[in-house]
């Protein structure tokens, strides 16, 4: 007995378009999750959870965002003036950014969010026990995982 299979031109193509459609739009609500609601979360939460005494606001000007998608940035964030200290916090800002910048030049394909307080002393008040970024990762972590279940959840792949 012989066997053999086709296919249908026509639906295999419909096929291929709802698939396009579906990955244009989990690219979408990727894009702005992380640009709308993540990125601006865990520059939030750092800002208002660190446990350290801004002398000058640079510190906390200092942290922000930067999205990356397939080696190419599409989105900064966060990178503001922080008041309280003894400075405008300008510094800080054009720190940020710039180090951010450097991160972004190794970043992969596909998505990269990449969070930083850009300041050449953070690293330095975080050993010495002080709240800067660090704790803010298990956030970003979470809210990741969130996101992902979501915009799953409503394209339907789950």
């Amino acid at each position: 007995m012989k066997d053999g299979l086709a296919y249908d031109h026509d639906t295999f193509k419909s096929l291929s378009q709802l698939l396009e459609r579906k990955v244009k739009d989990l690219d979408r609500a990727i894009r702005f999750n992380f640009i709308e609601v993540i990125g601006p979360k865990v520059v939030i939460n750092a800002k208002k959870n660190g446990s350290y005494k801004d002398r000058t606001s640079n510190l906390r000007s200092s942290i922000g965002f930067i999205l990356v998608k397939d080696g190419k940035i599409i989105r900064r964030g966060g990178f503001q003036q922080a008041s309280g200290g003894s400075e405008s916090g300008d510094n800080g800002i054009k720190e940020g950014e710039k180090y951010a910048t450097e991160l972004a030049k190794n970043a992969g394909d596909g998505y990269t969010l990449i969070v930083v307080a850009g300041m050449n002393y953070a690293r330095p008040v975080e050993s010495k026990g002080f709240n800067v970024l660090s704790r803010s990762g298990k956030y970003l972590q979470k809210e990741v995982n969130d996101m992902i279940e979501r915009v799953l959840k409503k394209a339907g792949f789950k």
